[in-house]
C-alpha cells in the first residue's frame, strides 16, 4: 500500500491513524523529527496501548505497567497489528502487542494488568506523598513555528511549558494535549493519552548543546499508579548523560487532578545535530 504524503494538505486529518481492517494508516499527524518518512515514538506508543486494550480480562484489571520497545524507525505507511496473552490470571494479566512493517517487527508493547479493588480510604491517609506542578498557563502552544512546520506530530498537539527551556537543563515542566483522536472515529482512552505524551519523558530537561548532541530512545516504560482525567499530561522530567553514550531519562507525569505516573527511557547520546536545534 502507498505511503501517505509529507506534506500537509489544506485539510488536515482528522486523527493520527485510520483504521484499515487489521492495519493502521498513520496520518501526516504522526511524523517525527528524526526522518521525514518516519513516525514520532509518541503515535507508536499510543497504537500499541490501544492494541492492548482491545484484550479483555477475566476480571477488572488496570494497566500497572506499560514498556513500549522501539525497534525501529516506523514509517509513514501502513501498518500490520498483533497481539497475544502471555500470561492469564484473575490476579494478574501481561499482553503484548506489536506492530510490523510487513513481516518486520517495528515496535512491541508488554503491559501488566492488575486487578483492582475498592481502597478508597488510602487516598486520605497522611502519610500519602503530594506531588504538585504548576497547572497549564492557557498561553497555548511555545514550539517554535520551524520545528512544529517539519513534524507533522507537533502540528496536532498543543504544547504549554510552564517551567525550563528547550535544551536549558533543569527544571522542565510542559503540558500536552492532543488537538485529534489516536484513531479516526474512536474517542482517545485516558491511558492511549497517556502513553502518547510519555515518550516526551525522553531527553526531558537535556542539558547538552543540541547543536553538537543528540539524544534519542529505544523504549519506553510508563508505571500507571491511575488513569488520567481530562485531556492536558504534563510531563515532569530530568536526563542525565554518561561518558559513554548512553543516557537515562525519567519524569513524573501529572494530569490536572496530580500525580498519576511515572515514566522512564533509555537514551542514545551520539555527536550529531539535533533536529530540535
Amino acid at each position: 500500500m502507498p505511503a501517505v504524503s509529507t506534506t500537509a494538505s489544506p485539510l488536515e486529518p482528522a486523527a493520527l491513524f485510520v483504521r484499515d481492517g487489521t492495519l493502521l494508516v498513520p496520518t501526516i499527524y504522526t511524523q517525527g523529527p528524526w526522518n521525514p518518512e518516519a513516525q514520532h515514538g509518541g503515535p507508536v506508543c499510543a497504537a500499541l496501548a490501544w492494541l492492548i486494550e482491545s484484550v479483555p480480562t477475566l476480571v477488572p484489571m488496570q494497566v500497572s505497567r506499560f514498556t513500549f520497545d522501539l525497534f525501529r524507525a516506523a514509517p509513514l505507511t501502513p501498518l500490520g497489528t498483533a497481539t497475544r496473552v502471555v500470561r492469564e490470571g484473575k490476579r494478574l494479566q501481561v499482553v503484548e502487542s506489536m506492530l510490523l512493517d510487513g513481516d518486520v517487527p517495528i515496535a512491541r508493547g508488554s503491559a501488566m494488568r492488575l486487578r483492582e479493588i475498592d481502597l478508597a480510604e488510602v487516598g486520605e491517609h497522611p502519610q500519602r506523598p503530594r506531588h504538585t506542578v504548576s497547572p497549564p498557563s492557557g498561553t497555548g502552544t511555545t514550539m517554535r513555528p520551524d520545528v512544529a512546520a517539519r513534524i507533522g506530530f507537533l502540528r496536532g498537539v498543543e504544547v504549554d511549558r510552564v517551567a525550563g527551556t528547550p535544551g536549558g537543563g533543569p527544571p522542565s515542566t510542559t503540558w500536552y494535549r492532543s488537538r485529534v483522536p489516536l484513531i479516526e472515529g474512536e474517542a482517545m482512552s485516558p491511558l492511549q493519552r497517556l502513553s502518547l505524551f510519555a515518550d516526551f519523558t525522553s531527553a526531558s530537561a537535556l542539558y547538552l548543546d543540541h547543536a553538537s548532541y543528540s539524544a534519542i530512545n529505544p523504549d519506553v516504560t510508563v508505571q500507571v499508579l491511575r488513569p488520567p482525567v481530562g485531556e492536558w499530561i504534563c510531563v515532569d522530567g530530568a536526563t542525565e548523560s554518561g561518558t559513554n553514550g548512553i543516557g537515562h531519562s525519567r519524569a513524573s507525569l501529572y494530569d490536572i487532578a496530580g500525580f498519576v505516573a511515572s515514566a522512564s527511557t533509555s537514551q542514545l547520546i551520539d555527536r550529531v545535530r539535533s533536529p530540535f536545534a
